[in-house]
């Protein structure tokens, strides 16, 4: 984060502009009030996008695309789609389905749930899923060196020298440890759905109940794949539904419960005309590229080490130039054959400089003695 403290940073962008918020903090400095559950009037932050930028960010397309992935290639305009969940989709899932459902005109299809209640398509919505036990730490010491720097300048800092806020340990004011060895973990972001107006509820405080349900319980696991055949019954079914009809008998079912999906969208009509693929072109320039490179720097490593003679000044960090020329090298320093290269361990250049010094005193001591056995001296030649 480049601006404000963790948790509350600036990392977020205007819902209706997609661009940073200017102060960048106002989502926090500039919390809204609403009275949502039976807790009364609280402060929330403001509406924000958070991260849906960044998969088409240029560095992360690049990323993708240099591992076979396109943006391009995956959009596409179907005429129906459908989606099938037992209620316990939640997080991504939650924000995936009613998306789809109220942009994109998705028919949902929901199975299991508890008899004579409305299931819900999704368990719990959000973002953000925080472990307790992580979080609260990095809470208490971002607060703590907070306070250290603006002191009671803050709301925060005239929380921690309110009248008897030492006696409640500074409950109100810091995030502290749970009292017991419970474990817990909770949304951070709450998500809205766009569709459902300015002053729509969180989507989770909404039971959207599916198009079409299914009284039958299916245990699967997505973990073993074995499970997953329990639902081919129910795939073939939902497939041969006409889903749009699916859509018109449900408004009158839902409406019994107080449901209407009026403000969703119909499945998309508008032709669709697929952006240019570069693919075709761009990687056979790509590989042609690649492949002069790599033969430029081949001939010249060739040219400079194996006809210039250079090669003794690269033997310690080129492998490829110690093993296909090793007539530039010293004998004694090239490794055995199928042995990998490495380099000489000092103990083992201290020998060998020993032995070379070893065997230039004995090649002098023999010429001396050959010299005096001539009757010369030595020491004048």
């Amino acid at each position: 984060a480049t601006q404000g403290w963790y948790p509350l940073t600036g990392d977020v962008v205007h819902p209706d502009t997609g661009k940073p918020f200017d102060p960048a903090l106002a989502p926090y400095a500039e919390p809204e009030i609403h009275q949502w559950g039976v807790s009364g009037n609280n402060k929330y932050s403001k509406r924000y996008n958070f991260a849906c930028q960044m998969s088409f960010s240029p560095q992360v397309q690049i990323t993708l695309w240099l591992l076979g992935a396109s943006i391009i290639k995956a959009k596409h305009q179907w005429k129906e789609i459908a989606i099938l969940t037992n209620g316990l989709c939640g997080s991504a899932c939650s924000l995936f389905a009613s998306q789809l459902q109220f942009k994109e005109g998705a028919t949902v299809f929901t199975y299991g749930g508890i008899p004579g209640h409305l299931l819900d398509s999704s368990a719990f919505a959000g973002g953000n899923v925080e472990d307790f036990a992580k979080f609260w730490p990095s809470v208490l010491y971002s607060t703590l060196v907070g306070d250290a720097l603006h002191k009671p300048d803050t709301e925060i800092g005239q929380m921690l020298r309110a009248p008897g806020a030492r006696q409640r340990s500074y409950a109100r004011s810091l995030m502290l440890p749970l009292p017991t060895k419970a474990i817990a973990r909770f949304n951070y972001n709450m998500m809205f759905v766009p569709k459902l107006g300015p002053k729509a509820l969180p989507r989770e405080w909404y039971i959207m109940a599916a198009h079409q349900h299914f009284w039958e319980w299916h245990a699967t696991s997505a973990g073993q794949q074995d499970t997953w055949t329990k639902l081919y019954g129910l795939y073939a079914r939902i497939s041969a539904e006409d889903w749009t009809q699916v859509r018109l008998r449900s408004v009158s079912q839902l409406q019994s419960s107080g449901i209407s999906y009026g403000c969703a969208e119909n499945p998309p009509v508008i032709p669709f005309h697929r952006e240019r693929d570069w693919d075709i072109i761009l990687y056979p320039i790509l590989f042609s590229l690649a492949l002069c490179i790599f033969g430029c720097c081949t001939g010249c490593c060739w040219l400079i080490c194996c006809k210039c003679g250079c090669g003794r000044k690269c033997q310690r960090c080129c492998p490829c130039c110690f093993y296909y020329c090793p007539s530039l090298f010293d004998s004694k320093v090239v490794p055995r054959e199928n042995q990998p290269y490495s380099a000489m361990p000092e103990e083992q250049e201290e020998e060998q400089e020993d032995e070379e010094e070893q065997e230039d005193r004995v090649n002098n001591n023999n010429k001396n003695n050959n010299n005096m056995e001539e009757g010369r001296d030595p020491y004048l030649l």
